[in-house]
């Protein structure tokens, strides 16, 4: 699962032109990988799933396989029409 959050701050006319580095750092990015797990699994619990996600990684929960190469925006139509890409 990915989650997309952005670096930018958010003021009353929108998102600042300029980027907060700090976000980048790896404290934020594991704090709101957690959060999220917090709340997906919440959300699977509160509609009876018994399916849980966890915001370690996979060495982390004990699981021995490499992570799933990501598809691009580009990649994932061609690959859902199966057109064969290089990273499919």
């Amino acid at each position: 699962m990915h989650i997309i959050v952005s670096t930018r701050t958010v003021a009353v006319d929108g998102f600042s032109k300029r980027k907060y580095r700090e976000h980048d750092k790896q404290k934020y990015i594991y704090l709101w990988r957690k959060q999220w797990a917090a709340v997906q699994n919440q959300a699977y619990e509160r509609n009876g799933r018994k399916v849980r996600i966890s915001h370690e990684n996979l060495y982390v929960q004990g699981i021995e396989r490499l992570p799933t190469i990501q598809l691009s925006r580009i990649n994932w139509p061609k690959e859902q029409r199966r057109e064969r890409t290089s990273a499919g």
